[in-house]
């Protein structure tokens, strides 16, 4: 009995002597962000009140590539900033105060690695290594009441043993759709809360998730939930006034829906050889293009904003937090600009001004399309050149020779 009394007592001390994973990141930064929805809930409980399509959250676009880890024949072309798109792991995302995270994976050598581009491709960490980031953090009770969303986008490989290995690691924090009579955009935080799980995960472009057997309702359709797209530009004027991607124009569609669904807002960019040096003009702007926003659609941004090196800026989380503060607990109505804590309202560009109009630019994507494609067509007509260049020639060839036989065997017939 005694043994059995101590061995309680020594999982018990065990447990209260784990270390916060989050505790070299909180060392670091000015403000803990680690448990900030915890933190809202502190200063008033009725947060958990809240639908989760009434809460802002900030998410990590290519979540799993804060490294280079290997690249295909086409991306040794390229340096490695082209596709690096965060400065730290999962982990140090979770423990800044992420909370949507944006992870692609493909089946390479026998595991499943993150990637990022499917021609030019760039490979990040491994699954496990991503997953048990995760772990870490969910698995430590300060960080029992952050919801985490987590976007899946499978290329290759067997969806089937995908899901297996995720539920292995994480499935005990996994909310099941089953488990509530509502839809997701109806759920509030509380409810999410109750069955002591607050991991929800998307999947985006799985082959018939919804055969998998072993889901039992633990996987989400991505696009069954949320409006918004990737910006896929490479200045920040086209990535918020591009007709066919904008995000002004995305936003503007989904409130013309009038739809239950949330909104993600993708703040990134693409092309060139550095994200990260783009990404630095992109805030050098801020807050006025984010501002536009807030000033347009009456204090309402969406429900994610997700951006590339995270925890790189942090007017980002700044903005989420205040966001919820504001209306949540100053319970600060809608102002004239996005209002700071004792500050006056930020005025935005008002680059369109709420009328819709837009600009018709090509997007980054279909730019190195068409350049691939002109390439190649270009590669093409040179190839056909020089093959009928040495086909003529080699015709020329011919004809000479028979003629230099025909001559020889005329003066051979002579001779004799």
């Amino acid at each position: 009995m005694q043994s059995k009394l101590f061995f309680i007592a020594l999982l018990i001390a065990l447990s209260a002597s784990k270390q916060d994973p989050c505790s070299l990141y909180i060392q670091n930064n000015t403000v803990d962000y680690s448990a900030w929805m915890n933190d809202l809930m502190d200063l008033n409980p009725l947060f958990g009140d809240q639908k989760l399509s009434t809460v802002l959250v900030g998410g990590a676009h290519d979540a799993g590539l804060s490294k280079v880890t290997q690249r295909n024949p086409l991306g040794r072309l390229l340096k490695h900033s082209a596709f690096v798109t965060q400065s730290h792991s999962v982990l140090g995302q979770l423990c800044t105060g992420a909370r949507f995270f944006d992870l692609r994976f493909k089946w390479r050598l026998g595991i499943w690695i993150i990637f990022h581009g499917r021609i030019v491709t760039g490979y990040g960490r491994s699954f496990e290594g991503v997953m048990q980031d995760f772990e870490s953090y969910l698995s430590y009770e300060k960080y029992s009441n952050e919801i985490i969303h987590m976007r899946l986008k499978l290329f290759k490989g067997d969806n089937t043993m995908f899901v297996k290995d995720l539920r292995r690691i994480l499935g005990k924090y996994m909310v099941n759709i089953f488990q509530h009579k509502d839809e997701i955009f109806e759920w509030k935080l509380k409810d999410v809360w109750s069955q002591k799980k607050n991991l929800i995960v998307y999947s985006y472009e799985f082959d018939d998730v919804d055969n998998i057997d072993i889901n039992d309702g633990y996987i989400f359709s991505y696009l069954d939930m949320f409006n918004g797209g990737f910006s896929d530009a490479g200045s920040f004027d086209t990535m918020l006034t591009r007709c066919n991607s904008g995000q002004h124009v995305r936003l503007l569609d989904h409130k013309r829906q009038n739809t239950t669904k949330l909104f993600a807002l993708w703040w990134t960019y693409t092309g060139g050889n550095n994200i990260d040096a783009l990404t630095d003009k992109m805030w050098e702007q801020f807050p006025y293009g984010l501002n536009d926003f807030y000033v347009l659609y009456n204090g309402e941004i969406g429900n994610v904003i997700v951006v590339d090196f995270w925890d790189d800026y942090e007017q980002i989380m700044e903005i989420i937090w205040l966001y919820n503060y504001n209306k949540y607990v100053k319970k600060i109505a809608p102002s004239a600009g996005f209002q700071y804590e004792g500050s006056e309202p930020v005025p935005g560009h008002q680059l369109i001004n709420g009328t819709g109009k837009c600009r018709n630019v090509l997007s980054q994507m279909k730019k190195v399309t068409y350049t691939i494609m002109g390439i190649g067509l270009g590669i093409v007509i040179v190839g056909i050149v020089v093959v009928v260049g040495i086909v003529f020639t080699l015709v020329k060839l011919v004809k000479h020779r028979m003629k230099e036989q025909h001559a020889y065997e005329l003066f051979d017939s002579e001779s004799r």
